[in-house]
């Protein structure tokens, strides 16, 4: 998780600082897109990881689809917003974003339990073994 959302927030700071010959060259603007999709997807990975980890069998449809509810719901006023945005604001709310999720990811990689490091899922998940 660290790795994707620290990978998405700096590609997303590089495309910001970089925000005049990003868009005046397509094939660097693709280039910057597909960097930035890589780290994206692997997020979702690892979240999906988590989901299976983290939360119990009995709830884990519940608590997925609060989660997607959240986020999903979130877009709506940002998408509103975005259409009439002019690209350096969108972007920095983008780059507020992905600061966010780095600022989480890196707590989560320094206190977070997960069976990377060793943590039974049976731990992890709440589950007791049957």
């Amino acid at each position: 998780m660290l790795f994707s959302t620290g990978g998405a927030a700096i590609t997303t700071y590089v495309i910001v600082a970089f925000m005049k010959p990003i868009v005046s060259n397509f094939t660097l603007f693709l280039i910057m897109d597909f960097i930035l999709n890589i780290f994206i997807g692997i997020q979702y990975l690892a979240m999906d990881t988590f989901k299976g980890e983290l939360w119990p069998t009995e709830r884990r449809g519940t608590f997925v689809s609060l989660v997607r509810l959240i986020s999903i719901g979130s877009l709506i006023p940002e998408t509103i917003w975005a259409v009439s945005a002019p690209l350096n604001q969108f972007l920095i709310l983008n780059m507020g974003v992905w600061t966010m999720g780095l600022a989480a990811a890196i707590a989560w990689f320094i206190w977070g339990i997960e069976t990377s490091k060793g943590t039974s899922i049976v731990i992890t998940s709440g589950e007791t073994p049957t």
